[in-house]
């Protein structure tokens, strides 16, 4: 089975669930900017609070992946991240879920619907990838994240909703590494 054959596996199985989703991370990355290899797959996905949305993903990934039960539980209650881990490759997919703040909910909200490995998926936009590569630059200190931000800006210039990128990056306190992108 491919990696991709795995991601579109896995976003079967959140539509089965009716659980919204978006990539994000490096794959994410390659749709806006600068393609750059990546060990993993990262989606934000939407988990309600009802009763059993634990328990139905647990189902529907226990045979072909290794997930956690507390860490998966851990995940919904604080608002963090969990892990599967596909059994017969190893391939690992973090899924992160949608923190109740108001840019992470205006992020989730304005994901698109891109064609892309045969498939209709869901992927942060442009504006919220370079949002979420400078936040994770800021707290890292990573260049990769600082640079895939850069790459999107550059191919995306003349698309960008700069207002918007203004206005969160003001709001979340990146904007000074945020002005260094056009420099």
């Amino acid at each position: 089975m491919t990696e991709e054959e795995i991601l579109i596996k896995v976003l079967n199985s959140l539509n089965a669930l009716d659980l919204p989703y978006a990539l994000t991370g490096g794959l994410a990355v390659s749709f806006y900017g600068r393609p750059r290899s990546t060990h993993d797959f990262d989606l934000v996905i939407q988990v309600p609070s009802k009763p059993g949305a634990t328990k139905q993903l647990l189902k529907i990934f226990g045979k072909d992946f290794y997930i956690s039960e507390e860490g998966l539980i851990d995940a919904v209650l604080h608002k963090t991240m969990f892990n599967l881990v596909h059994h017969e490759t190893g391939l690992k997919i973090d899924l992160w879920i949608l923190k109740d703040e108001a840019y992470d909910r205006e992020a989730f909200g304005r994901r698109k619907k891109l064609k892309a490995l045969g498939t209709e998926i869901f992927v942060l936009s442009a504006e919220d990838m370079m949002i979420n590569k400078l936040l994770w630059h800021k707290v890292s200190d990573l260049q990769k994240h600082f640079n895939d931000a850069k790459g999107i800006y550059e191919v995306q210039k003349d698309k960008l909703d700069l207002d918007y990128l203004k206005k969160w990056a003001l709001k979340l306190s990146i904007y000074d590494i945020y002005k260094r992108l056009a420099g």
